[in-house]
């Protein structure tokens, strides 16, 4: 909720620098496990089920 506040206001491209999803960290790790997949190294599972809220 904190976020939402603060980026209200913010245009879009400041949003997604502010946003951790879109660090780089993190994008080259969304490119690996993308990349395992098309290799054919991912797995189906169940939904896992997270109680953190």
């Amino acid at each position: 909720m904190t976020q939402s506040t603060f980026t209200v206001g913010m245009d879009t491209q400041d949003k997604i620098e502010f946003d951790p999803f879109f660090s780089s960290a993190n994008q080259e790790y969304v490119m690996k496990s993308v990349k395992e997949l098309w290799d054919g190294k991912g797995k189906a599972h169940e939904l896992i089920e997270v109680d953190d809220e």
